[in-house]
């Protein structure tokens, strides 16, 4: 499934608090470039991704050479939608449909600036000023990893066009009396972050557009029996090798020998079910089989012995992570998932054969648990 992303930052303008008459998301130009989320159909249909409810309303236009979504007036309402607030806008393509949602983002304590020739327009000055102020000072503030003090003043009142219905106001920025104007191109935005515990000013980006494919899930029936079926004829074919399956999930199955399932100190704080300090591990994909030996986080007592042991395993190598630590990996490549189940047998002599060929190394890391076996912490 293919997913498109459009993140936008939205001012008053947008909201419909300036007189404009109209509620809707301009995508600037420089994002229409390539491919768009918006251009397949003149009236998507988007699922509010909070609420559950479908928008029909919504159409996109092209005046000029702008790009709006429009129709979003009960939207910015129903969800008490305020400047500086992110708009996030989905197209799922599954091939055979293609599907739109949209979600808010709110963000509290967050004053966005727009930078103009004139001086800076604050997009939600009710986040910073009361009505009777025309300046603030706040110090403390982060801008490029100093901090000073800030001070935002009033500048003049006027039309940002020509044609404007109304006027705008205009702010000087200062940082310890320097003109931040001087650093910010026309139409680059900023965002003071203005909680009690942190003030942070920094450059952002209004937009911000994503595209990114996803695996088909296995949603049918079939598939997820076919999935549970496949962890179970697993589990069986470690089992009759002599093992012990513990602590399994799905696309994962662990195991211990005989000899250590009892030894082995359940001193686990991770996520597996019977908290075991170490499991040998058979992990399943789309595209591979693997067997992993894995020491999980918890009792640091008992992961320093069983790292030792781990250290010196057969054709082991050095350990890969830090919570979970890996010494030893052998992998597969086949993809279990396109076996049919007529095919069984074929997994199960793929899970033999894993288990056989390192066979050696499981043997060597349960008998160095026996040897070891007074030291552990229970």
């Amino acid at each position: 499934m293919k997913i498109q992303q459009f993140i936008k930052s939205l001012n008053d303008t947008e909201l419909n608090k300036k007189g404009t008459n109209d509620s809707y998301v301009l995508v600037p130009v420089t994002a229409k470039t390539g491919q768009n989320i918006f251009l397949d159909i003149p009236s998507p249909r988007f699922l509010d991704l909070k609420s559950g409810t479908y928008y029909d309303q919504i159409n996109i236009t092209t005046p000029g050479n702008e790009l709006r979504v429009n129709g979003l007036g009960k939207y910015w309402k129903k969800n008490n939608v305020n400047a500086g607030d992110e708009i996030i806008f989905e197209k799922h393509d599954k091939g055979n449909s293609i599907e739109y949602y949209m979600n808010i983002r709110t963000r509290k304590n967050i004053v966005v600036f727009q930078c103009n020739k004139k001086g800076f327009e604050i997009l939600n000055i009710d986040a910073l000023f009361s009505k009777s102020q025309s300046s603030i000072e706040l110090n403390q503030v982060e801008y490029n990893k100093r901090v000073g003090k800030l001070k935002i003043e009033f500048k003049s009142k006027e039309k940002k066009k020509k044609n404007s219905k109304e006027a705008s106001d205009f702010y000087n920025i200062f940082f310890d009396k320097e003109n931040l104007l001087d650093h910010y191109k026309h139409d680059e935005f900023i965002e003071l972050s203005n909680s009690q515990t942190n003030k942070v000013l920094k450059k952002v980006l209004v937009w911000q557009k994503f595209e990114f494919i996803l695996p088909d899930a296995i949603n049918t029936k079939e598939d997820k029996k076919r999935k549970e079926n496949i962890k179970k004829l697993i589990e069986k074919t470690i089992e009759n090798n002599g093992y012990v399956v513990g602590s399994s999930v799905k696309g994962g199955v662990r195991f211990l020998t005989k000899k250590i399932k009892d030894i082995v100190p359940k001193t686990s704080n991770g996520n597996w079910l019977h908290k075991e300090s170490f499991s040998y591990e058979i992990i399943y994909r789309k595209g591979f089989v693997q067997l992993k030996f894995v020491i999980s986080p918890g009792n640091e007592h008992n992961r320093e012995i069983l790292r030792e042991i781990a250290k010196k395993i057969p054709d082991g190598h050095k350990a890969k992570g830090k919570e979970w630590i890996v010494n030893f990996i052998k992998t597969i490549n086949t993809d279990i998932y396109d076996y049919s189940s007529k095919q069984n047998d074929k997994i199960q002599i793929l899970i033999d054969k894993i288990l056989n060929d390192n066979k050696t190394q499981i043997e060597y890391f349960e008998n160095e648990v026996l040897n070891q076996k007074d030291k552990f912490q229970y």
